[in-house]
């Protein structure tokens, strides 16, 4: 059975950043936007694809999507460069198969998070450990999942 580790850390550098409202139809193409930009640019992708969903309203969401880079120079309208994303003290839960089953994940951190009386202070980020690149192998994902828990004792 998956376990819930509890003060897992994450760290990233240089991360080429958009937010913004869009529906979960245009998740797909906004990342898909972002890898051309990469390309297009001579950058390099240099590790996971992070999101994170700030909040929902209606049909809409506010994601933040990171993608690590090789270079802190960028220049975009778009996009703008995040030269440090660090997540401590959290706990973290990996996502194994299917992506659109992660609600079972999230479940299973708020539970925790209930269960040992912790006090949620982020929403959850979203570290594709394992990427897939066609539709055929989805169920191939590994998605580590963090949340980012207040260290004090209240």
């Amino acid at each position: 059975m998956n376990k819930v580790m509890e003060k897992a850390n994450y760290s990233s550098n240089n991360l080429l950043t958009f937010r913004g409202k869009m529906s979960s139809e245009k998740v797909q193409s906004t990342m898909g936007e972002m890898i051309s930009f990469i390309r297009n640019s001579n950058l390099k992708k240099v590790g996971p694809v992070i999101t994170a969903t700030h909040a929902m309203v209606s049909n809409e969401m506010d994601l933040e999507i990171m993608i690590p880079v090789n270079t802190q120079d960028i220049i975009s309208d778009e996009y703008f460069l995040k030269s440090q994303f660090k997540l401590v003290n959290t706990i973290m839960l990996t996502h194994y198969g299917e992506p659109n089953k992660m609600q079972n994940t999230y479940n299973k951190l708020i539970e925790h998070i209930s269960k040992n009386k912790l006090s949620q202070i982020t929403c959850a980020y979203n570290v594709a450990r394992v990427e897939v690149d066609n539709i055929q192998d989805i169920d191939k994902s590994e998605i580590d999942v963090y949340i980012g828990i207040n260290p004090s004792i209240l």
